[in-house]
């Protein structure tokens, strides 16, 4: 007799990072948040995301937008409902058009707003869905160049930000198929691409790399002579 599998769960192996606040469920248990508040406020971090993103509010059309039709079946009535719910719970903060977590991160984010001391156009905010196709940059690095370290996600958050996401996936890949797994030599090809143009002058920045191709390999050869 074979065993059977059960009917249901998961449809993929693709996975995200969500970063949600510690103390999630507990507070979610004694503020009484329902089924439907519970739901929007993990939209809420999931298109808030990864901290590598440097994403600080989402744009309240965005997680309307990723509410709407798979989980609420463009019931507007119950989502708006679940909205005002996770809101009145101070688990969400709304500033203009922008959401922000009511963690203490994001109160001090909605303090300087109220304040004037920043602007929502100077936040980070996601404000539309994300490609489910394309990966994050912990999980780019852990995929093709080697285990992540602290010291290491520090520099990929400042990396994600600082670089187009496009870029990033493209810099590996040739770093890949150059056989080059160093983070250090992906950023010598994002900073030519900023300071060269990816397309204006390819030459000079063939020429680049393979200048420092040339001084990664001695600095490896120097490592196991010493």
């Amino acid at each position: 007799m074979s065993a059977s599998l059960p009917s249901g769960g998961f449809a993929n192996d693709n996975s995200s990072a969500w970063y949600l606040p510690a103390d999630l469920l507990e507070r979610a248990a004694e503020t009484d948040l329902s089924a439907d508040g519970l739901l929007a406020l993990l939209a809420f971090f999931r298109l808030l995301g990864s901290p590598e993103e440097g994403s600080q509010a989402v744009r309240r059309d965005a997680l309307v937008e990723a509410l709407e039709a798979p989980l609420f079946r463009l019931d507007t009535v119950r989502l708006q409902s679940a909205l005002e719910e996770a809101q009145a719970a101070g688990f969400l903060m709304l500033f203009e058009d922008v959401l922000l977590a009511g963690t203490p991160r994001g109160k001090d984010l909605l303090l300087q707003l109220q304040a004037g001391a920043i602007t929502s156009e100077q936040l980070k905010v996601v404000s539309q869905l994300p490609d489910p196709a394309r990966p994050n940059i912990f999980r780019l690095y852990e995929a093709n160049i080697g285990p992540l370290t602290p010291m290491m996600a520090e520099m990929l958050k400042a990396d994600a930000l600082e670089f187009p996401a496009a870029w990033i996936e493209d810099a590996v890949g040739e770093a890949v198929e150059r056989n080059i797994r160093n983070w250090r030599y992906v950023r010598a090809i994002l900073k030519t691409w900023k300071e060269q143009g990816r397309a204006e002058k390819p030459k000079q920045t063939e020429g680049y790399l393979d200048k420092y191709r040339k001084l990664y390999e001695d600095q490896r050869r120097r490592k196991k002579h010493d």
